[in-house]
C-alpha cells in the first residue's frame, strides 16, 4: 500500500478532489496534521495499492510533471 499526504490548499481549486482520487483508483480522506509547524491544519491523505496510480494522481493534482526523486520522497510505502 502506498500513501501520500498534502495540505488541502493544494486541492482548493478543485472542489471534486475526492472524486478525482476515486477516478484514479485511490482512497481519499481528510485528516488534521498532528505534529510540526502545521499542527491542526487539514490535509488530504491518498492511498493506493499501486505506486504508479498514486504518482499519476499527485501529478494531476499539482498540475506539473513531477520528477521521480520528488515522487520517491513524497509517496510512502506503508
Amino acid at each position: 500500500m502506498y500513501m501520500v499526504s498534502m495540505p488541502t490548499s493544494y486541492g482548493s481549486s478543485d472542489p471534486h478532489i475526492e472524486e478525482l482520487a476515486l477516478e484514479h483508483g485511490c482512497t481519499c480522506t481528510v485528516a488534521k496534521i498532528a505534529e510540526g509547524p502545521d499542527t491542526g491544519r487539514e490535509c488530504y491523505v491518498f492511498r493506493s495499492r499501486d505506486y504508479v496510480v498514486i504518482a499519476n494522481l499527485l501529478t494531476e493534482i499539482i498540475g506539473t510533471d513531477l520528477d521521480e526523486e520528488f515522487l520517491k520522497t513524497a509517496i510512502l510505502e506503508v
